[in-house]
């Protein structure tokens, strides 16, 4: 998946916990293993998992490249989780992260069906509650992500010019796109992307993206 990309030949692991069912994909090399639908995977057996992978292809975790992980926002105990695992993985010898956002992911799906200047993601958090995320062409966050009532969207863009994303109520949107699923798929494909920007993080700097900021009328 990452073979023609700048991440070619890295050993990875990338991490979605935003969601019951975790999504794992793990690269040593030019050998991948992605997790599928019939193969669940819980906090329980995500160490195991990752270290029988290693194990068979003769590698040993102090030498990893890179870790990724979608930050959220998403379930508050899986977010929790995976930060604490993916921190865990990147302590001992420093390895870097690239955190990318739930919101993030869904407006770079967005971009490959539709062409726009901005893209605007919301999803329902709570009856009358929204995450949002506000994104340029190049996937360059706008706003700071917060909560927001839905009905306050219709100001955030400009028909013609803005895509609406997710499964929030828009005021007035003219192109919309109901997307509410992040994948590992865009989650590598963006990671390249920050990559190359050297967007990068260490363990201390890493948190869950609650997007704990309310504003309500």
């Amino acid at each position: 998946m990452l073979h023609t990309t700048a991440l070619a030949n890295k050993n990875i692991i990338a991490l979605d916990s935003t969601k019951k069912e975790y999504e794992l994909y793990l690269q040593i090399g030019n050998k991948t293993w992605q997790n599928q639908k019939n193969m669940p995977i819980t906090s329980e057996n995500l160490p195991s998992i990752i270290q029988d992978f290693w194990k068979v292809n003769g590698a040993v975790l102090s030498n990893l490249d890179l870790l990724i992980l979608h930050t959220g926002p998403g379930s508050y105990t899986g977010l929790r989780i995976g930060t604490s695992f993916i921190k865990g993985l990147a302590m001992p010898t420093n390895v870097p992260i690239i955190g990318v956002s739930t919101l993030e992911n869904l407006a770079y799906q967005a971009s490959l069906l539709a062409p726009a200047n901005t893209y605007v993601v919301a999803l329902i958090a709570r009856p009358q509650e929204a995450y949002v995320g506000t994104y340029n062409w190049d996937l360059s966050c706008i706003s700071t992500e917060t909560k927001n009532t839905p009905i306050s969207l219709e100001n955030d863009y400009q028909a013609g010019t803005t895509i609406t994303v997710g499964d929030a109520v828009f005021m007035n949107s003219t192109q919309h796109i109901a997307i509410t699923t992040p994948t590992m798929e865009a989650l590598l494909a963006i990671s390249v992307l920050k990559y190359a920007k050297k967007e990068l993080v260490d363990h201390h700097q890493l948190t869950p993206n609650y997007i704990k900021e309310v504003y309500t009328t």
